[in-house]
């Protein structure tokens, strides 16, 4: 398998599963002797470097990027969300009204996305892990890009996707990696940027702006954060106001609590 170029950690996968196999044969009978799959020896596995946006990186590819990219960048270092969750979120399950509302027999907290579902290889499907069912909290500049979306003509029913592309499905993550962020990432001397480091974005400029430790971990939806699933509408707001503070270093020109449309460039049936 190296031989045919397969990575290491590939590799290490399938060795993982031999030997698993051998050792319950053992363990039954069915094998006697030495385990040959813990005789193998691999290279060191040298993992990527993980990349983060600065404020100043982040504002720079924001302002290259176009719609729906843009949006969707934006989108995703303001909720820390992945791409298959921004993918599969619907319109129903987010909020942008400040009161209460019901979806699916669950009550929503004012201005507030509820993260439930993801959309994987051309399908809908639950988010893959309980710590992951989140509600994340929609600050001022968001709630405008989201208000201006809405308005479109086309695809703003409940059951829509937030972002969809002409045919009513889902956006492709990869075609929008391959026409925007991969372009872009390499005009700014940034060839490394993906869907995923806006993630570790989110939380690193969370971090520098002092959002707390748990905070961030529930905003992540990580498994150790299961001590914050019964978090409050409280809790909520303080991680609002630190998404504020956020936004207006991303998108400078807009204050908290305008308009958002003019700045990103937004029109309707986008």
């Amino acid at each position: 398998m190296l031989a045919k170029n397969y990575s290491v950690q590939t590799v290490q996968h399938v060795r993982t599963l031999i030997s698993a196999i051998l050792t319950h044969a053992k363990r039954i009978g069915w094998h006697s002797g030495e385990n040959p799959a813990k005789l193998v020896r691999l290279p060191e596995m040298v993992r990527k470097e993980a990349h983060a946006l600065s404020f100043d990186q982040a504002v720079s590819a924001l302002g290259a990027l176009k719609t729906p990219a843009r949006e969707m960048v934006l989108f995703a270092i303001l909720t820390s969300m992945n791409i298959a969750e921004i993918c599969g979120l619907q319109w129903k399950r987010v909020n942008l009204a400040e009161h209460f509302t019901t979806v699916d027999g669950e009550s929503l907290p004012p201005l507030t996305i509820a993260v439930r579902r993801q959309w994987y290889r051309g399908e809908y499907g639950t988010v893959k892990a309980k710590s992951r069912r989140r509600n994340l909290p929609i600050g001022a500049v968001l709630r405008g890009v989201l208000a201006e979306m809405k308005e479109r003509a086309r695809f703003a029913r409940p059951d829509d996707p937030v972002f969809a592309a002409r045919t009513g499905k889902p956006v492709d993550e990869h075609n929008i990696a391959r026409r925007h962020l991969k372009p872009v990432g390499c005009l700014l001397g940034m060839p490394w940027l993906s869907w995923h480091c806006f993630r570790r974005t989110h939380t690193t400029l969370s971090n520098e702006l002092g959002m707390a430790f748990t905070d961030r971990m529930a905003m992540m939806g990580h498994t150790e954060a299961r001590m914050t699933a019964l978090y409050t509408v409280d809790d909520l707001q303080r991680r609002r106001t630190v998404l504020d503070q956020m936004a207006a270093r991303l998108v400078p020109t807009i204050v908290a609590g305008e308009p958002a449309q003019t700045s990103l460039g937004l029109s309707n049936g986008r």
